[in-house]
């Protein structure tokens, strides 16, 4: 079941949420979208979807956060777009200047059929392939997620300076900070190489996620937001990144990428089967000191909207009380 909350909604609480010792809000998307999932497939950067509101009630709500002394966050998703979103009914079109705002390629033939294949084996989120053959233009597109999802192309500067463009808007309209969604998907191999994997499908190397030039991107992506806001308002931006990953990659986005926050998910990790402190200690000493290190702040998250709630993840007769303690945990970290 889908449940959306109108921006008069949140402005009628906020309040209560002032009360509750919110200082900020992290709004997930709210754009104008098909919302095939959710509102990650974006239409429409620049406007608000009906199901929210409209952009009056989006300024009102700003104005009202600002009055209560507290921030705002936006969920800005720069990987890719709707299927719907006219730079992408244009690139399919190959119409200038959007023909290469997405990620195309020819593909194989298959030399037994005869038949077009996707160019590697790259696989989506969901597990199918992470290619899908457009008939119009006679191409696979790549999609990260859903096939009416397709990936921008962030080799392409003319789409980085779309991004800069989007991030003007909403810091104009007021918006403080923002939560890069599925950042470490925003570079991929431009050689388009297979993925490598080992025994049980275990992935020794793979060439669609976190490549090399990817810190360069996000650390240009953070520098704008936060120039702009210092230059142009006097006003710090923050910068949340979301990716899945190891320590290894997430001092990276600390240190190359100078992001003010990777997303810390080390305690999603946290289920039944590893409810043991040997497991907790390691990973939160692994995360203290990776920021020593960077000299930067440590984040704890004990969920997210992508995974099941703490509470169904620890289970069991015991739920309540473990559940107790894994917050009180999340209280206690620095």
């Amino acid at each position: 079941m889908q449940v959306f909350v109108l921006f008069e909604g949140i402005t009628r609480k906020l309040d209560y949420l002032k009360w509750c010792g919110i200082r900020n809000l992290w709004v997930t998307p709210f754009f104008k979208s098909p919302m095939i999932d959710n509102g990650y497939d974006i239409a429409d950067y620049y406007d608000v979807d009906p199901l929210f509101g409209n952009l009056n009630d989006f300024k009102m709500l700003v104005e009202k956060i600002k009055f209560y002394g507290m921030r705002l966050i936006l969920d800005m998703v720069l990987n890719h777009t709707s299927d719907e979103h006219p730079w992408f009914l244009a690139s399919v079109k190959s119409e200038e200047p959007y023909k290469d705002y997405y990620v195309w390629h020819d593909g194989k033939i298959d030399q037994k059929t005869g038949s077009r294949i996707p160019p590697n084996n790259w696989q989506s989120c969901f597990g199918d392939s992470a290619w899908t053959f457009n008939d119009q233009r006679q191409q696979f597109y790549l999609h990260t997620f859903h096939y009416k999802q397709p990936n921008l192309n962030c080799r392409n500067p003319i789409v980085i300076q779309e991004f800069f463009e989007i991030l003007t808007f909403w810091i104009d309209h007021g918006v403080d900070g923002f939560r890069i969604d599925a950042v470490k998907h925003l570079i991929y191999d431009n050689q388009f190489r297979d993925n490598v994997f080992g025994d049980c499908s275990h992935v020794i190397c793979r060439y669609d996620w976190e490549q090399p030039e990817l810190y360069d991107l996000v650390r240009k992506i953070c520098s704008f937001a936060k120039d702009y806001g210092r230059s142009s308002y006097g006003r710090e931006i923050l910068v949340v990144t979301e990716a899945y990953t190891d320590l290894h990659n997430m001092k990276k986005y600390y240190g190359d990428a100078q992001v003010d926050m990777p997303f810390n998910f080390c305690l999603i990790g946290w289920q039944k089967s590893s409810n043991n402190a040997g497991y907790l200690r390691r990973v939160i000493q692994e995360t203290i000191d990776l920021c020593h290190e960077t000299q930067s702040w440590p984040n704890w998250v004990l969920g997210n909207h992508d995974t099941n709630r703490i509470a169904s993840r620890l289970g069991g007769e015991d739920c309540p009380v473990m559940t107790d303690l894994a917050n009180m945990l999340l209280l206690c970290l620095p």
